[in-house]
């Protein structure tokens, strides 16, 4: 957490609660949740609050993340029937975001990862 404003705590923090206390609400309350969680993350990925650096070809790869959950929970607003389980949109990309920014992007020690792209 070294050099992290207490903004980017507070935003970080209210993520993972997201993630945690989603399932006490119904789908609709879960697809919520996450867009709102999903919108939090690309806010604390662009260049208001970003901090770390990813590797070559990386940085993609969590827009691409937030952008399928925001899109994924909004058909799920949109539709009759949920288009896919909201509470699994949430786990997936709140999993697939704990993974990108705990061992791939680099927060000064080093990424767990290559500088080399996903797709070499």
């Amino acid at each position: 957490m070294k050099n992290k404003s207490l903004v980017v705590q507070i935003l970080s923090m209210a993520v993972v609660l997201a993630g945690i206390y989603g399932g006490f609400f119904g789908p609709t309350g879960q697809a919520a949740l996450g867009v709102l969680s999903f919108a939090i993350t690309a806010l604390l990925q662009s260049p208001i609050l970003s901090s770390g650096t990813w590797p070559t070809g990386w940085e993609k790869s969590i827009w691409v993340a937030q952008i399928a959950g925001v899109v994924i929970q909004v058909a799920n607003f949109a539709a009759e029937s949920s288009v896919i389980d909201p509470a699994v949109v949430n786990i997936f990309v709140l999993t697939l975001n704990a993974f990108l920014t705990t061992f791939v992007k680099d927060f000064g020690s080093g990424s767990m990862v290559s500088a080399k792209t996903p797709c070499e």
